[in-house]
């Protein structure tokens, strides 16, 4: 059974397709910056900016990356 989207779901859900790096993209990266391997990946509001977020199990220790889409839909000219 499907449920209905909330606001805040739908949002992100515009949001991630305006962005114009992929999720999987960020979790190229983080993994390279966090040198581990990504458990989870999102995209997260936080201050207004939207934000990808990857958990990278590095060791014996989860990192979280964040990292910021370079354009989002409403953010200012480059």
């Amino acid at each position: 059974m499907l449920k209905e989207v909330d606001r805040e779901d739908l949002g992100k859900i515009i949001a991630l397709k305006s962005v114009e790096q992929e999720l999987s993209d960020a979790v190229q990266i983080a993994e390279k910056a966090a040198e581990g391997s990504a458990l989870a990946g999102g995209l997260m509001k936080q201050d207004g900016k939207l934000n990808f977020v990857v958990v990278i199990a590095s060791g014996d220790r989860l990192k979280e990356v964040m990292l910021k889409p370079p354009n989002v839909g409403k953010q200012g000219s480059n």
